[in-house]
């Protein structure tokens, strides 16, 4: 697509979800070794781009989720020795990292504690990796554990940033994880205040895995996802299900579209409104790697793909490699 035709459709979903701003991390580890990395914020409908300094290491990998809270961008970031949590003050520039025993895949900020925000995390106890919910208290690295993950049926506890989701409407972590054989899942589901377990669903979606779900933009009755052939990994097909409470089952309604455009290892999408982004990750075939510059989008509610969006055409003479990312609706 063309870039004027790219932003016809940001016009056009800037209508709809509230012009959407993008803050993402940009790591320079391939793209301008030794550089430090940098805070990125993007006004998609305005096309003005706003770069935020950093000291942080050049070589930390920042692909996990991110939130963006009171002005405050937190994300993960892991190297070789390390794995923790960071903070960039968009405002004042004020940054601050802390290394962390867990392993935090995905944020959302606390709907009434300022400065706070929930995460989906990974502990390593007794040997035994353990996935739930973490209330942290952003500016100091503080971390309380709220609940724990836990299943009367064998699953694969592995972690991947894209199997949980926050709905802040139902006050609910969901986690997705794959059978042992990789041919179904589960759909488990935490309360955010008592860290309870409320239900455990199975994916009716025989030989498909879960990838990852979009709560928060339908209802128990009606919501969509994105399924995963495991035996390729190559094939993703949405779907619009439903809660079935008289089976507990994760029900397929409306199979919408095969989502070609996902890719294994695609980095966790934002939605805004009813529109998704997410870096585009590119298989190098055993090459230099290639630096994720390009977007994809798609609507959450349809499963139909918008364009993919090159921010070297929005924001020129930077060399992107895009990580954590967010969205919020323009001032």
């Amino acid at each position: 697509m063309t870039r004027a035709g790219i932003l016809l459709f940001l016009l056009l979903v800037g209508a709809v979800d509230g012009r959407p701003v993008l803050t993402f991390w940009n790591n320079t580890y391939y793209t301008t070794p030794g550089n430090h990395p940098s805070l990125i914020r993007l006004d998609l409908e305005t096309n003005a781009s706003e770069t935020i300094h950093t000291q942080y290491d050049p070589e930390w990998s920042v692909w996990e989720g991110a939130a963006l809270c009171d002005g405050v961008y937190v994300s993960t970031y892991i190297t070789v020795e390390d794995v923790g949590m960071f903070y960039v003050d968009v405002q004042t520039n004020e940054t601050k990292s802390f290394v962390t025993g867990p392993h935090y895949y995905t944020y959302a900020c606390h709907p009434s504690m300022k400065g706070y925000a929930y995460a989906a995390t990974q502990w390593l106890l007794s040997g035994d990796d353990v996935f739930g919910l973490s209330l942290l208290e952003i500016r100091t690295g503080h971390s309380t554990s709220i609940g724990n993950f836990s299943s009367s049926t064998q699953l694969t506890w592995e972690g991947f940033p894209n199997m949980f989701q926050f709905d802040l409407r139902t006050n609910t972590l969901w986690g997705s994880f794959p059978t042992p054989d990789r041919k179904s899942g589960y759909l488990l589901l935490l309360d955010l205040t008592t860290g309870a377990q409320l239900a455990q669903y199975a994916y009716d979606v025989p030989g498909y895995q879960p990838y990852e779900l979009f709560p928060a933009q339908g209802t128990a009755e009606s919501f969509t996802g994105v399924v995963m052939d495991p035996s390729t990994m190559m094939q993703y097909i949405f779907y619009t299900f439903k809660l079935d409470n008289a089976t507990m089952k994760v029900q397929p309604i409306s199979k919408q579209t095969e989502s070609k455009w996902i890719y294994s290892w695609t980095l966790p999408p934002v939605v805004c409104g009813t529109t998704a982004y997410a870096f585009k990750n590119v298989e190098s075939l055993g090459q230099a790697p290639v630096p994720h510059d390009t977007l994809i989008t798609w609507d959450v509610v349809s499963g139909v793909q918008g364009p993919d969006i090159r921010l070297n055409d929005f924001i020129p003479g930077k060399r992107i490699d895009g990580g954590a990312l967010t969205c919020a609706p323009s001032a």
